[in-house]
This record gives structure tokens, sequence and C-alpha cells, in this order.
């Protein structure tokens, strides 16, 4: 559960959705289900880009203890292992087939 956690959370879902939300007055809104018919795979512990997501989860989680929360955004930023998670998961989710929305 913990992969498909980081996978929801990471820029690259988010990127991918959005074409596909309603808009509002501010943007992009009502992501729905969009992010659950992303074809994200279950946690296979004998996968390795499985393993390093989870791996940059845990340095991820623990930079986060030491990070102001303020914004998303500004936390995020403050979060070096985001941008790996962000790489993995592209990695992953390009090996996938996404369901059309």
């Amino acid at each position: 559960m913990f992969i498909e956690l980081l996978i929801a959370v990471s820029n690259v879902l988010d990127e991918r959705i959005k074409q596909y939300q309603s808009r509002g007055k501010f943007g992009p809104r009502d992501i729905c289900r969009l992010p659950f018919e992303q074809n994200i795979p279950e946690f296979d512990s004998k996968n390795e880009l499985h393993t390093q997501i989870a791996m940059a989860g845990l340095e991820a989680s623990a930079e986060a203890a030491k990070v102001e929360k303020t914004s998303r955004v500004k936390t995020r930023v403050a979060i070096p292992s985001m941008k790996k998670i962000d790489r993995l998961v592209l990695e992953l989710l390009n090996k996938q087939k996404s369901i059309s929305v």
C-alpha cells in the first residue's frame, strides 16, 4: 500500500490526470476517480523498480520530518527525494498501460 500512496502523491500522476479534470475558476478540480483509473500496479517486492520507489519514500519521509509544514508545494520543494520519486513513478507508469478515460 505504501508504494501506491507514493504514486498517488507524485507530480507524475497529477499531470497525467489533469487533462481529464473539469475546470473551475481556479483551474483543474474534481479529480474523483481519475487516479484510480490509471493502471497502478500492486507492490511486488521482487520488482526492483517497486523497491526503489519504496526506498525513496522512506528517504522522503525522513526528509519531511525535518521540514516545517507549510503549503504542499513548498513542502515538496523542500524534500529532495520527491524528484527521485517522480522520476521512478514516471518510469513505472510508462511501463504500464493506462486505462483511457
